[in-house]
């Protein structure tokens, strides 16, 4: 079986070297980003970065976030999450 290619970009790559999946959103006067990890469970407000990275949450709506690292965006989603809830 042949295996996927590597990610291509910066963000890409960090997301899949951190084994990131968005596992929840909270949306309020600060939405919050619920990211799985290899490290465990992450809780990151909207404009905060992700913890040991230099990617930012940039935008949280319900059920995908937008992460960005310089001038890449890259959405992530509940779908793309594996789903199962």
């Amino acid at each position: 079986m042949k295996e996927a290619p590597a990610p291509a970009s910066p963000l890409e790559r960090l997301v899949a070297e951190k084994g990131l999946r968005l596992s929840g959103t909270l949306l309020g006067p600060v939405s919050v980003a619920i990211l799985e990890s290899k490290e465990g469970y992450l809780v990151v407000p909207t404009g905060s970065p992700i913890p040991g990275t230099e990617a930012v949450v940039r935008q949280v709506e319900e059920g995908s976030v937008t992460l960005a690292l310089k001038e890449e965006t890259l959405n992530l989603s509940l779908a793309q999450a594996g789903g199962g809830q």
